[in-house]
């Protein structure tokens, strides 16, 4: 997801909407909201294709070893390090 300031918001909003973006709006650093627009319907071919995509990510999964319960976690601690780490850095958003 892409961070953007109020003023970015703002100024480019028509271009995100086109480019069916998700953003997080922050004003002085802080989230003051998120944009998630609405999604156009999925094609059967897209459809087809997650479909193979979750039958080959079941597959690694049970390769690995490892609970449906515990791949979440994990993604949720890279998630909150990637928010700590742009917190800290004080990058990725746009004015």
């Amino acid at each position: 997801m892409e961070t953007v300031g109020m003023p970015g918001f703002r100024d480019n909003l028509e271009a995100d909407i086109i480019a069916d973006k998700t953003l997080e709006i922050t004003q002085n650093g802080e989230t003051v909201g998120y944009f998630i627009p609405a999604k156009r319907r999925i094609t059967k071919a897209e459809m087809k294709t997650f479909r193979a995509a979750k039958k080959a990510m079941d597959e690694m999964v049970a390769q690995w070893g490892a609970s449906e319960e515990e791949l979440v976690a994990e993604v949720e601690q890279l998630r909150q390090k990637s928010r700590e780490k742009k917190r800290n850095a004080g990058q990725g958003t746009r004015n």
